[in-house]
This record gives C-alpha cells, sequence and structure tokens, in this order.
C-alpha cells in the first residue's frame, strides 16, 4: 500500500508540474513544437529615476483560458530586453504582476493570444512603479513599437524571422497599480 501511495505521489506531481510552461528566450533556428506559437515583447520600467521603487525583478503571469491549460510568466530582469517565448497555441489571462513580496491581480479581460507556427508582437510592457508613504503606486501599460521590435527580432532571431509569419496582436494590459504594505 505505501508504494501504490508512493506512486500515486509522484503521478500527481508530474501531472502538476506538466501544466506549467518554463518562459526562458528561445534559441535561434529552433523548430517549433507542433501546436506552439511564439509571443514577442520588450519590457521598460522606470526603475532608475530616482523616485521610483526599486524593484529587482518584476513578472508577469499568466495561464491558459483553455481548463487545465498551462500557466507561466515573463519577468524583466534587464531595461528593454527583447523577450521572446514559444507557448502552446491558444487564448491566455495576464493573471498578476509580481514584484519583490508585493502583487497585484489582473481581471479577466487582460488577455493575448498565441497562434500557431506564428511569432505575435503583444506591444512593449512599461511598468512605473513610485514609493508613497505606505503604499506603491504606479501604472502599467502596452506601448506599440512594432517596427522597432520587428527590426530587432530579425537581427537577434534571423533564422526565427525567416522561419515563421510575424504578426501584431497587442495585449490589452493598460491599469493602474496600488499597492498597500
Amino acid at each position: 500500500m505505501k508504494k501504490f501511495s508512493t506512486y500515486l505521489a509522484i503521478l500527481i506531481f508530474l501531472f502538476l508540474l506538466s501544466a506549467c510552461v518554463y518562459t526562458s528566450n528561445l534559441k535561434d533556428g529552433v523548430t517549433l513544437e507542433k501546436g506552439y506559437g511564439v509571443i514577442v515583447t520588450t519590457m521598460y520600467s522606470n526603475r532608475a529615476e530616482p523616485d521610483s521603487y526599486q524593484a529587482d525583478r518584476i513578472s508577469y503571469l499568466f495561464r491558459s483560458i483553455k481548463s487545465g491549460g498551462s500557466s507561466g510568466s515573463i519577468t524583466m530582469e534587464r531595461e528593454q530586453e527583447l523577450i521572446v517565448v514559444s507557448l502552446p497555441a491558444g487564448e491566455y489571462n495576464w493573471e498578476e504582476i509580481l514584484f519583490d513580496r508585493y502583487y497585484r491581480r489582473f481581471d479577466k479581460s487582460s488577455t493575448f493570444f498565441v497562434y500557431q507556427n506564428t511569432i505575435t508582437y503583444i506591444g512593449d510592457i512599461k511598468t512605473e512603479l513610485k514609493q508613497g508613504d505606505d503604499n506603491i503606486y504606479g501604472y502599467y501599460k502596452v506601448i506599440d513599437n512594432f517596427d522597432v521590435v520587428k527590426q530587432q527580432l530579425a537581427e537577434s532571431y534571423p533564422a526565427l524571422s525567416k522561419r515563421y509569419k510575424f504578426k501584431k496582436l497587442l495585449t490589452n494590459l493598460d491599469s493602474t497599480i496600488m499597492l498597500k504594505r
């Protein structure tokens, strides 16, 4: 009986792990898995400004709308870093923004799409955080830099750019942040 419960625990762990997507930048020249597409974005913040909140990392967490679908995140560790991520095709909800020990959940209308065998530019994501006396406030918004990102992608990912079609479909992520300690 103990052996069975050990196997069951391992199977449950593997099932839960399979629902997560490790979202690191693709290498140029890779062939996408069947049913996958690519999202492209660049992330900006105001961390260099003196009155800004100095978050070490800013992550945007998302989940597939499909029942039991995969989840993942994109994280800004450096300013203006081109993020190129492969995901299963489908519609995704932004779930929350996470920085240091703070987070804010998004409503269900904040979405983006991944199309099979397509590179989709979802817009550049700009996050501005300021620190008040007893709270952190700011905003996040999507900026359309399609032509610039298309050129960056062609220079940094020439094989990927030639192999897959490139389209623009901006995510809807404009809002205000207000967090209390």
